[in-house]
């Protein structure tokens, strides 16, 4: 009976789901850059530390949840060897981005291409000797290791999506608009390769990132009520600065938090769906209608 009620619900919140932000994508098609003129304020402080510290939480759950992956016991069903070592390749690359990012954004030290492959190699050898010290593994409880995986998931689309609109879309951003604007294009304008990157946000996809925390804990549970107003706040805190510092659009983080929400959503869907599946069927009624 439940998974009849949540089956018949899903349709409907995926429909009013895609309606508010077709209305939302609408209405940044007319009024981006006047939102824009309206907020933006280069001096304001929070949207600066915004600005430097907004990726740092969802990098640190990525790199984190990745390296607890590849502490798992090894999958025997991989089909090739990148199958298999996937997870230490997203391990290191997690790894290697939270060291060359935190460098940059909390000691102003830009790796260059020597000291990002030094530090890639040395983040590959320890994670590897590290790995082969645990032996055959760690078996993760059933919500972290859900938890871990959703994180990385959403960790690797949002990178993959993002950085091939970003260069195919070409918007120029807000702050680097002429005086008077006119080289402004709509979301909805790709213009190709012009070296600049607003559409769509990076910084956006990297603050959602600590929305599959909600896994950890079930929906009805006060735990998860205080994650998800924890990990709602720093998402929009993170997307209010970006368009505050002039960096990028509101339609930019509207369509990074619409895919991170979307991919959520379907992660919630699959828990649901497995959950409902687990419970025990009641016979009782049928075995006292037969007698």
């Amino acid at each position: 009976m439940s998974e009849a009620r949540s089956r018949g619900r899903s349709p409907l919140a995926i429909a009013l789901f895609s309606l508010f932000w077709a209305g939302l994508a609408l209405a940044c098609a007319r009024y981006d850059l006047a939102i824009s003129r309206a907020l933006v304020d280069n001096t304001a402080g929070w949207a600066r530390f915004g600005e430097r510290c907004g990726e740092l939480p969802g990098v640190y759950a990525f790199a984190l949840s990745a390296a607890l992956c590849y502490a798992r016991p090894e999958r025997t069903d991989a089909r090739s060897l990148l199958g298999a070592e996937l997870p230490w390749v997203i391990c290191c690359a997690g790894l290697s981005i939270v060291i060359a990012l935190s460098a940059y954004r909390l000691f102003d030290y830009r790796f260059d291409a020597t000291a990002g492959t030094v530090c890639l190699l040395l983040v590959a050898a320890l994670t590897r000797v590290a790995r082969r010290r645990l032996g055959a593994g760690i078996v993760l409880p059933v919500r972290v290791d859900r938890t871990c995986t959703w994180t990385v998931r959403l960790a690797v689309w949002s990178w993959l999506l993002v950085s091939t609109l970003k260069l195919g879309w070409g918007r120029i951003r807000y702050r680097d608009l002429a005086p008077l604007g006119q080289d402004f294009t709509p979301w909805y304008a790709p213009q190709g390769w012009t070296g600049h990157a607003s559409f769509p946000s990076g910084h956006a996809a990297s603050s959602w990132l600590l929305l599959p925390c909600l896994l950890l804990w079930p929906r009805a549970s006060a735990r998860y009520r205080l994650a998800f107003v924890a990990s709602f706040s720093w998402g929009a805190f993170v997307c209010a600065s970006r368009v505050v510092i002039g960096a990028h659009y509101t339609s930019d983080v509207l369509f990074s938090t619409a895919f991170a929400f979307g991919v959520m959503a379907y992660a919630f869907a699959l828990e649901q769906r497995e959950s409902a599946q687990r419970e025990p069927v009641d016979t009782a009624p049928l075995s006292r209608a037969g007698m």
